[in-house]
């Protein structure tokens, strides 16, 4: 993805990551993730998928724990 406004934070697995305009991103797809605007500014930001990837699981409530990732990191 790519952030055009705004600041957006990334939780992918265990970090936390902050992006802001300029900023680019990407990690695989399988990884559970969501994005969290943190300024009281509106964010807009350019993202694609390829290939399309249906997830199992949308967070339709921001109060309802993600469920945990299976998948570890390595390195």
């Amino acid at each position: 993805g790519v952030v055009l406004a705004g600041e957006l934070e990334l939780p992918i697995d265990t970090e936390v990551i902050t992006v802001r305009a300029g900023d680019s991103f990407s990690f695989p797809g399988h990884i559970l993730h969501i994005l969290r605007i943190v300024s009281d500014q509106p964010a807009r930001m350019i993202w694609v998928n390829s290939p399309v990837i249906i997830p199992k699981f949308v967070a339709l409530d921001a109060a309802e724990p993600l469920p945990q990732s299976k998948n570890k990191k390595s390195g």
